[in-house]
């Protein structure tokens, strides 16, 4: 013991006196500290990630038109819900539907002509091997046929056109949605590709939030998550992780999650904020 004490070093004892630590207790005191740093490590992996981040549209779309125009006619208003491939707006298309009809008669004329021309081929062509006419008169007929064949062609290719020419005037919906703003009015002239209005589609919803780097290997896609939105008092909800950034970004040391969620009666709105809190799936069964 006097050894022991001899190699210790000194300490303070709470009346104030001193007294030595043998350093064989040293290793023992690292050794508690080590332990009990990490049981704080695993309790700290072990707690449940929450982060809050704000609410989504599943889907949006802000839609312009194609070609320069006049609007003619607005068929929805700012929240009317619309179908996808629904016509929205519509510029003016007179000249182009004139256009249309203009080539329809046109491809009617040439399969006429052609299917006259082929009548002329196959009579003459019998003919010619009965020996009763010469084969430059043959040819004559059957070059006719190929040059009234080809007409019918570009004639269908023309109308086609025009047909496209004329469906760039009506803007359809790309998404089941609803129409949020209306960025031009009845009247007034647009450009090739700018913007008339747009709709969004909140019956799913993500809630977007951004966690530290070091949280990266716990959280993975498809994993499901509770939700709490306060659209009207406290909403809960249950989502899964839709996207998961695979890079942490260098300036903020985040990466971005978007958990998916329903949201079939449009009660929680896109632009509120929400608080995530992932879930294991012993977690996820006691939850739901």
């Amino acid at each position: 013991m006097a050894l022991l004490m001899e190699s210790g070093v000194w300490g303070h004892t709470e009346t104030g006196t001193h007294m030595r630590i043998p350093i064989m207790i040293r290793p023992l005191l690292l050794l508690l500290a080590f332990a009990f740093l990490s049981v704080s490590a695993r309790a700290e992996d072990a707690a449940p990630i929450v982060a809050s981040g704000m609410v989504a549209p599943g889907d949006e779309a802000t839609l312009g038109a194609k070609l320069k125009g006049i609007i003619e006619k607005f068929n929805v208003g700012e929240g009317d819900v619309v179908k996808k491939g629904q016509v929205l707006v519509e510029l003016d298309h007179k000249i182009e539907e004139l256009d249309v009809q203009q080539r329809d008669t046109v491809r009617a004329s040439t399969r006429l002509a052609a299917e006259k021309s082929k009548r002329d081929y196959e009579n003459n062509k019998k003919l010619w091997d009965q020996k009763a006419i010469s084969e430059d008169e043959f040819r004559k007929y059957e070059l006719q046929y190929q040059i009234d064949a080809r007409q019918v062609e570009q004639s269908e290719i023309q109308y086609r056109m025009a047909q496209e020419r004329l469906e760039d005037n009506f803007i359809r919906s790309p998404i089941d949605g609803i129409v949020v703003r209306k960025l031009k009015h009845v009247g007034e002239p647009v450009d090739e590709l700018e913007k008339i209005l747009k709709v969004v589609n909140i019956t799913k919803l993500y809630l977007v939030v951004y966690l530290e780097g070091k949280l990266l290997p716990r959280v993975k896609p498809g994993q499901s998550a509770q939700i709490e939105c306060t659209t009207m008092g406290i909403q809960t909800v249950f989502g899964k992780v839709a996207i998961l950034d695979p890079i942490v970004d260098a300036a903020s040391g985040q990466f971005r999650v978007k958990i998916q969620f329903d949201n079939p009666n449009n009660e929680i709105k896109a632009g509120i904020n929400g608080t995530a809190t992932f879930l294991n799936e012993k977690a996820e069964a006691v939850a739901k």
